[in-house]
């Protein structure tokens, strides 16, 4: 059995403690961005434009030295005639409705053995049945060269759900893989390997997660799956990424499942500890009692980006809109003094009762893996984000101009997402939705200004405490004070 990771302050996995290296304050600071054919058609061409563009954002991923990486990595939607090429002579025809994924393992053949049996009965906990393992060809060579961190063994599982077919929604079979990923991660690192021997890229009907230790440039020499000519899709996320006050690793090089993040969340430690307080409470139809496998929602072992993908998946398959979900989590400044709609303000004042915002300078891209990718930026917009529309139905977002040579007769629109706006591309709709239209939507949605106005509770409505008058201050002495604010959960920047 592996050493597991307990992630004390000033250690890193795999590392003895360091001053310089504080596990809790993991950053990223990164290139993004994606490239989606609005027709929502599967073409060669776009995964080919995708390993392009993550080549030119080399620069702005970490390892300057040219002989190491921090990571990169591409979420793609499912390769569905790849995929039935490559598992075909494992398991026969594959059916319309499967799920394939993909993890990183031990090197060791005897834990590994060990793993895999467990990933096989969680998926079996949730009404899957595993039939194929397949080794993904990698270049050995190529990780070595790159990885400062051991290399994990790279395999992918084809599962098929045990119920009947056609009487399992997308969305339903994408929240039962969502469960089974979180009791695999919360049930296998603890008890049978630590956190970098065991990891989760992928494990989902609608995408696929490639990602390595090596530059952007390289990630379809390291894999040669991205190179055949039948591997497909109609949009391709890339990640290229520098990691902050973090030791690099395999299992935190981006995207995550559904989410890409160029940026740095500065609230991390209140985001945890909210979160923690509420787990007790946390229930849901849609999840019933498989509720316990999710908890905790948020990976101990994870950096801020990949935290930031746990609480918006978690809000995704509980049942809210994409769109819906990034709003919680990174809201727009909503105080009086700022100009904007009783509607929306209303919604962020309900939902800030719910959900503290993560904030930070950041980029954010994120999807539900089948019929939208968004991207929103921070209310500073300290992390750019430039776009062209072509005329042939492609829409290409990413940190900087020029990740693809774009004739100018093809550009139909150009631009750059501006401080506290969102972008959404929706598959279904096949175009591009525009900030205030997806916002609306959602806004419009459920009468938030009605609720907030019946049923908030507002301070000045508050009794006051025996023995206080109105316009008298609470006097406490500092001890006291520091422990109260433990009590309920107040920083020293809150008071």
């Amino acid at each position: 059995m592996s050493e597991q990771n307990n992630n004390l302050p000033g250690t890193v996995a795999g590392s003895q403690a360091s001053p310089l290296l504080v596990s809790e304050q993991e950053h990223d600071a990164c290139g993004v961005g994606f490239i989606a054919h609005l027709e929502g058609s599967p073409v060669r061409s776009l995964v080919e434009d995708g390993i392009t563009a993550l080549g030119r954002l080399a620069h702005r991923g970490g390892g300057g030295d040219g002989q190491h990486a921090d990571g990169a990595g591409m979420l793609l939607s499912m390769p569905h005639r790849f995929m039935r090429r490559v598992w075909q002579p494992l398991y026969g025809e594959v059916p319309d409705q499967y799920a394939v994924g993909s993890f990183f393992l031990p090197a060791d053949q005897a834990v590994r053995s060990t793993v895999e049996a467990a990933v096989e009965r969680c998926l079996a906990e949730q009404g899957l049945r595993t039939v194929a393992w397949r080794d993904v060809p990698m270049r050995q060579e190529l990780a070595e060269q790159y990885s400062r961190a051991a290399i994990p063994c790279v395999r992918q599982v084809l599962a098929l759900p045990c119920a009947p077919a056609g009487t399992l929604l997308p969305q339903d079979f994408e929240r039962i893989l969502y469960i089974a990923r979180r009791h695999m991660e919360n049930s296998i690192r603890p008890k049978i390997c630590g956190a970098d021997d065991f990891s989760v890229s992928s494990l989902s009907s609608q995408s696929i997660i490639y990602k390595g230790m090596v530059p952007g440039g390289l990630l379809a020499a390291l894999y040669p799956d991205l190179a055949s000519p039948d591997f497909e899709a109609y949009y391709a996320i890339f990640h290229e990424r520098y990691s902050t006050n973090t030791q690099p690793a395999w299992r935190l090089a981006q995207p995550f499942p559904c989410l890409a993040h160029n940026g740095e969340i500065n609230t991390l430690a209140a985001n945890q500890a909210a979160m923690r307080i509420r787990e007790p409470l946390l229930s849901s139809p849609l999840f019933g009692n498989s509720i316990r496998h999710i908890v905790p929602v948020l990976d101990p072992y994870g950096s801020d980006s990949a935290l930031l993908g746990n609480a918006l998946e978690f809000l995704l398959h509980g049942g809210r809109s994409l769109a819906h979900a990034a709003m919680m989590l990174v809201p727009e400044p909503f105080g009086s003094s700022l100009v904007m709609s009783q509607d929306k303000r209303a919604f962020y004042e309900y939902h800030a009762a719910l959900m503290e915002p993560w904030d930070g300078p950041a980029a954010l891209v994120f999807t539900d893996n089948r019929n939208q990718i968004g991207v929103m930026l921070d209310r500073n917009a300290l992390r750019p984000c430039r776009y062209v529309q072509t005329t042939d139905g492609f829409f290409v977002l990413a940190s900087e101009a020029g990740v693809l040579d774009i004739a100018p007769e093809r550009i139909a629109t150009r631009g750059r997402l501006q401080s506290r706006r969102m972008l959404l591309v929706d598959f279904a709709r096949r175009r591009v939705i525009s900030d205030a239209e997806c916002k609306g939507r959602v806004i419009l949605g459920k009468p938030y200004r009605h609720w907030v106005r019946e049923q908030g509770i507002r301070l000045h409505d508050l009794p006051l405490p025996a023995g206080m008058s109105a316009g008298a201050g609470l006097v406490l002495e500092r001890e006291e004070l520091e422990r109260q604010s433990r009590l309920y959960g107040f920083s020293d920047k809150e008071i």
